[in-house]
């Protein structure tokens, strides 16, 4: 094959490429080398691969995790290097030798593929825990790079963001980033605990002594359910039980609305995570497409997907109101109509295939009532189909239809 021809092939790939000669300086890389780590196309070109400060190899021909030294030749390892802003990335990379017919070593090629979230995740049993956390969009590299350190510390964290966002996401790598990551992650839902359960902490009594929980929706922990809580972080503020909150709503607002107990607020919001809606991060919606379709293909069994230039357009268009979640779901409904290969627009859901809500609409009248309005409108009042289309529970639709006071009928 030509020059050209193989140049086509590695610009092509998505994951970043790295080739060096002998004495580890870089003298080629992919597109895909660049997005990850910022460089412009000639900026790594002439300079040593320490450039990158990887973990796993402190300097050309040093360190287990350097092939050109003999070592990791063919495995995937996990390191850190560095991003061109001073930022850590974590990755995984995977370095092969390049020797000639005498068997002398001319150099390596490395390929890199972004795994902040894959480190921390064990090989998926159920598709939600193949909604990655992935995303090049300042907001997502923030939430990523505080992670780690928050992960070690023993001071309850609040975890905010919209349904479908991937709060439990966030929730799960804290706890496998942390010291109890051998222990179960226990998930309680906030609206049916009661103060009596909270007392010395039923999660110790069931699981043993120590524990990370997950305290699902907490702006619908009943009142008195709060005011314990409350207390019991602090009179002990316990190391040994880390207390995950998530919340879909503002806490803030909610105390100032009477509606969510001060004390308990003032407990949790020190250390607060914003998980990005969708549509706030748009930059990230290419890698997060390529690595969801990758997952849904996997678990299917079936060859790599692609999306055809009118769905991408479709996709890049629509205001995704119910988060990754709705993405997921948009993606796994394509994929059970089309055939192998490309994803065409007729694949989609009618949402975004016939009758998507525009983005600039959806911008000007984009609060709940007007989103789950034109859910139910595009599910013909089927309160399940809206709440697919919303990424949510159809309880929580029934429960926002009460709250809005919609009635079907009307629609």
């Amino acid at each position: 094959m030509q020059r050209d021809h193989w140049k086509n092939i590695t610009d092509a790939l998505p994951d970043g490429l790295m080739v060096l000669d002998a004495e580890g300086v870089i003298v080629a890389v992919n597109p895909a080398f660049r997005r990850i780590t910022g460089f412009s196309e000639r900026e790594p070109l002439g300079r040593p691969c320490s450039v990158l400060a990887c973990s796993a190899c402190p300097a050309p021909g040093q360190g287990g995790g350097c092939v050109l030294a003999g070592g990791a030749a063919g495995e995937t390892i996990s390191c850190r290097m560095s991003h061109k802003s001073g930022r850590t990335l974590r990755l995984l990379k995977r370095a092969s030798l390049l020797t000639a017919a005498d068997g002398s070593i001319l150099g390596a090629v490395e390929t890199l593929l972004e795994a902040s979230d894959l480190e921390a995740t064990p090989p998926p049993r159920a598709y939600d825990e193949r909604m990655r956390l992935v995303g090049r969009s300042p907001a997502m590299a923030a939430l990523l790079d505080s992670l780690e350190g928050l992960a070690k510390g023993a001071a309850p964290i609040l975890i905010q963001g919209e349904s479908g966002a991937g709060k439990e996401l966030v929730a799960s790598l804290l706890h496998r980033l942390g010291p109890r990551s051998g222990e179960k992650l226990i998930k309680l839902s906030c609206a049916s605990l009661q103060p009596q359960d909270l007392a010395g902490g039923p999660w110790q009594r069931a699981h043993g002594p120590e524990a990370d929980i997950i305290l699902d929706e907490i702006s619908d922990l009943p009142p008195a359910s709060q005011k314990r809580l409350a207390e019991y972080l602090g009179q002990r503020q316990p190391p040994e039980l880390k207390v995950l909150a998530l919340s879909n709503q503002d806490l803030g607002l909610l105390v100032g609305r009477g509606r969510f107990d001060q004390d308990l607020w003032r407990r949790l919001r020190p250390v607060t995570l914003n998980v990005p809606p969708l549509r706030e991060r748009r930059e990230d919606l290419p890698p997060l497409l390529e690595r969801l379709l990758a997952d849904l293909c996997q678990r299917r069994g079936r060859p790599a997907a692609r999306l055809g230039r009118e769905a991408l357009r479709l996709i890049q268009a629509h205001a995704w109101p119910g988060n990754v979640r709705e993405l997921i779901n948009a993606l796994e409904y394509a994929l059970m109509l089309a055939p192998q290969g490309e994803i065409q627009a007729a694949h989609l859901p009618p949402a975004l295939n016939g009758a998507a809500y525009p983005l600039a609409k959806q911008a000007a009248e984009g609060d709940d009532r007007q989103r789950l309005l034109q859910a139910l409108r595009t599910a013909g009042g089927n309160q399940s189909e809206a709440a697919r289309i919303l990424g949510v529970s159809r309880v929580t639709v029934w429960k926002r239809m009460q709250k809005y006071g919609i009635d079907v009928s009307q629609l």
